[in-house]
């Protein structure tokens, strides 16, 4: 047993049972930590986002299409509880949006998260699905304030649609891309690695890029 562990094997037997004791004492343990296994798929999220297909399967992370949504799904989740200290309600239940950022007792925000690969069109989902989302969750005794849209890009229409929702319904929709949600969350993670970040400025109708969210995270 001794020669396994590359120790010397000769000598009476009293003599290989101590040099094992201190072999095995000299070692040292770590503790093994628990990754996280949304954090790769955060580490992705663009390529999540925009369904690229020529790389992901490259990096081993899909098996099949609905692997990409739920992965963004979840890697977007990850983002609000790891990075932004948000806590971030994720269902995968029909008719109901994808999450829900609780701001107190009843205020809420929905959130849903579109992965394409060409810039989401914000008409084919407000009133089919987001309208029916905030209207349940109200009539549920619920007040949600907006809805956020999570996806790549969105096209040029999406924007004055948004508008024209809010002044028919006063409900607010944010057009998120990915690169600037997640450039939002990496740069609150190293400057506020511990305080939640104040969702409250996502809520308001208007894209929020890269570049609005630099804009956003000065308010702060």
């Amino acid at each position: 047993m001794c020669a396994s562990f590359g120790l010397k094997s000769s000598g009476a037997k009293a003599e290989l049972v101590t040099r094992l004791i201190d072999f095995y004492d000299d070692l040292t343990f770590e503790e093994r930590v628990t990754k996280d296994s949304r954090e790769e798929w955060y580490a992705n999220y663009e390529l999540l986002a925009g369904r690229a297909y020529a790389e992901l399967p490259a990096k081993r992370l899909i098996n099949k299409d609905l692997d990409i949504e739920h992965m963004f799904e979840d890697a977007t989740a990850f983002l609000f509880e790891a990075r932004l200290h948000v806590p971030c309600d994720m269902t995968r239940k029909d008719n109901k949006a994808d999450g829900k950022l609780q701001l107190d007792n009843t205020q809420c925000l929905l959130l849903d998260c579109k992965s394409a690969e060409a810039a989401v069109n914000l008409q084919d989902y407000l009133d089919t699905q987001f309208d029916g989302y905030l209207r349940k969750e109200r009539d549920s005794g619920k007040q949600p304030l907006g809805f956020l849209v999570i996806a790549p890009g969105f096209t040029p229409q999406s924007l004055r649609l948004a508008y024209q929702y809010k002044a028919r319904t006063t409900w607010d929709v944010a057009l998120i891309t990915a690169e600037g949600l997640r450039h939002l969350a990496d740069r609150w993670v190293i400057a506020e690695p511990q305080k939640p970040f104040p969702v409250r400025l996502l809520n308001r109708t208007d894209i929020i890029d890269k570049e609005r969210a630099e804009i956003l995270l000065s308010l702060v």
